[in-house]
């Protein structure tokens, strides 16, 4: 191999190296701008035929890899579905009240409360998108990611 065909393989290697890490970027930031946390507004007369609920329709659960708790189960066709609640999601705050380091029982408490005032706000966020945040130092907050709300 000459020496003049030798830099030009290495010049079209180097190009496609460089194309290849543009093109890998430029997808996992489209990616990560499509990250967002979801604020679920439920109500307690989310249902199809409009009268009152004795359930928002979702359960959660402590994860040990998680300092917040986790939705674990969400019933089909209940205000907790109708409001974009997933299983695995990650529960930030419930009322606008942080639940990161809060007893079980008292994120429980704070979500029966919402049944009594017939309405819950509940901050969440996929596994995917919570590891994301850990693993970059984001804020579970504005302007670090954006915030969907969620009506039904």
């Amino acid at each position: 191999m000459s020496k003049a065909s030798f830099i030009l393989h290495g010049i079209l290697f180097t190009s496609t190296y460089i194309l290849n890490k543009l093109f890998h970027f430029s997808g996992q930031r489209t990616k990560e701008l499509s990250y967002t946390l979801r604020l679920c507004h439920l109500h307690a007369t989310n249902t199809t035929d409009g009268k009152p609920t004795i359930t928002f329709g979702f359960e959660i659960t402590e994860d040990p890899d998680y300092e917040y708790p986790v939705i674990s189960h969400v019933e089909i066709k209940s205000p907790g579905e109708r409001a974009g609640l997933q299983v695995r999601d990650v529960l930030l705050k419930v009322n606008d009240r942080k639940t990161k380091g809060l007893k079980f029982e008292k994120v429980k408490k704070a979500i029966e409360k919402g049944k009594q005032d017939g309405r819950l706000e509940i901050l969440v966020v996929d596994k995917e998108v919570f590891d994301y945040c850990k693993r970059t130092n984001k804020k579970f907050k504005q302007p670090d990611i954006k915030i969907k709300h969620i009506f039904p």
